[in-house]
């Protein structure tokens, strides 16, 4: 019989894979669900499932193994598709992102972890805002 803490630290891990990945699919949901029930350390877990979760996504990216400009521009257009909007923080890594493609060159590895943290910030402003904001230039 699990104790009252444990129910709770499963459920706070559950709440936090929910809040930081919304686009699971049932089949994976379930398995994440599983996984953290089943941990000796639920946040651990929530916390590991979120990460492989964003290094999967990132990986889309680069499928070959020589990382070039091209690769950052998919992951400036994946940002705008999704954002609508490519603000500071976004910019400003991905601009080190491209310097360092060029200056030192980049395993596929590092760039996949690199664009997963990329893509891991939110945007800074609520998505009726920036839809708002789309609507208004167009005119």
């Amino acid at each position: 019989m699990k104790s009252q803490r444990r129910i709770r630290t499963e459920k706070e891990a559950v709440q936090y894979l929910n809040d930081n990945v919304s686009s699971l699919s049932s089949e994976r949901r379930r398995s994440a669900m599983a996984r953290i029930r089943s941990a000796k350390q639920p946040n651990v877990e929530a916390k590991r499932i979120i990460q492989k979760y964003h290094l999967d996504k990132a990986s889309s990216i680069a499928v070959n193994d020589q990382i070039d400009l091209s690769d950052t521009e998919e992951l400036r257009v994946r940002l705008f598709r999704r954002d609508s909007i490519i603000e500071e923080p976004h910019i400003s890594l991905l601009e080190s992102l491209e310097r360092d493609i060029i200056i030192c060159g980049m395993t596929t590895h590092e760039f996949k972890r690199r664009s997963s943290h990329i893509l891991s910030i939110p945007s800074a402003l609520p998505k009726r805002m920036r839809q708002a904001e789309m609507e208004y230039l167009k005119e």
